[in-house]
């Protein structure tokens, strides 16, 4: 196997691979991606995910599972409201 250059390569690697088989777990990825160091595989991840082109979904207690993304927010946005203050007049 070749070595990864970089970021972009291993972002590359990660869609490819999950074009080709579907979802998976962290751990197995990492399996496949042995020419990834740790620190690029979750740079990529992490890159890609805030891209929203992938999802990272709770699996076990220390796994994910990783899925390409369909570009939606993976969990809605929180709407906090404002109080009311009482008392006050404007």
């Amino acid at each position: 196997m070749n070595a990864v250059t970089g970021i972009r390569d291993a972002k590359s690697l990660i869609i490819d691979e999950l074009t080709k088989n579907g979802p998976c777990s962290l751990e197995a990825l990492a399996k496949r991606m042995r020419s990834c160091t740790w620190n690029q595989l979750f740079s990529a991840m992490d890159e890609l995910s805030r891209e929203r082109k992938i999802s990272l979904q709770p699996h076990t207690r220390f796994d994910y599972m990783i899925a390409l993304s369909d570009g939606q927010p993976t969990f809605p946005k929180m709407v906090v409201s404002q109080p009311e203050m009482k008392g006050t007049t404007t």
